[in-house]
């Protein structure tokens, strides 16, 4: 019987920042791990009484506290204290993609590859926050993509038709 392996994929915003996080889990207890542009091989086990997580690494072994409320994620250990908002990948990309994460930039970018099915504003447009600004067509299913914050659209830089690739700038929003 063949060894079992879970891959979990997370994007974490930190202080602005989206970092992507891959867990590849085996039965054995490794852990194959990428954390932005960096990877990794670990072993990891829950100590007693669930309090901490033990992650073994380069003959090091870490004692992490982990604790969550909602989607924040904070790890405390003897030379490690961070705090992020830990989303599944699919979850922020579909959120990305309707305008309820990263809201207030006036960039809106696509969050995946895809084709634009139709453009619902027009240049000189005002739009609100929320507001569906175009259709995107992206692993089969139509998505409304929402403007990220209330302005006047300045320019548009796709078409009807257009196919687009994860993270080109399809349209912008400057203020009044």
């Amino acid at each position: 019987m063949s060894e079992q392996q879970h891959i979990r994929r997370f994007v974490a915003l930190s202080d602005g920042e989206e970092i992507t996080i891959e867990i590849r889990t085996h039965d054995s207890g490794e852990v194959d791990y990428t954390v932005g542009d960096r990877s990794g091989k670990a072993s990891f086990s829950v100590a007693r009484g669930g309090g901490a997580v033990l992650l073994a690494r380069d003959a090091r072994q870490l004692a992490l506290r982990v604790a969550t409320e909602g989607d924040v994620v904070s790890v405390m250990g003897r030379d490690v204290s961070m705090s992020c908002t830990l989303y599944p990948e699919s979850r922020f990309l579909v959120s990305k993609m309707q305008g309820g994460l990263g809201a207030g930039t006036g960039t809106l970018a696509s969050s995946m590859p895809g084709r634009v099915i139709k453009v619902l504003v027009s240049e000189g447009d005002r739009v609100e926050q929320g507001q569906g600004v175009l259709i995107l067509e992206a692993m089969k299913m139509e998505n409304e993509i929402k403007a990220p914050r209330s302005g006047v659209v300045s320019s548009l830089h796709v078409s009807e038709g257009d196919s687009v690739e994860s993270g080109v700038t399809m349209m912008e929003i400057a203020d009044e």
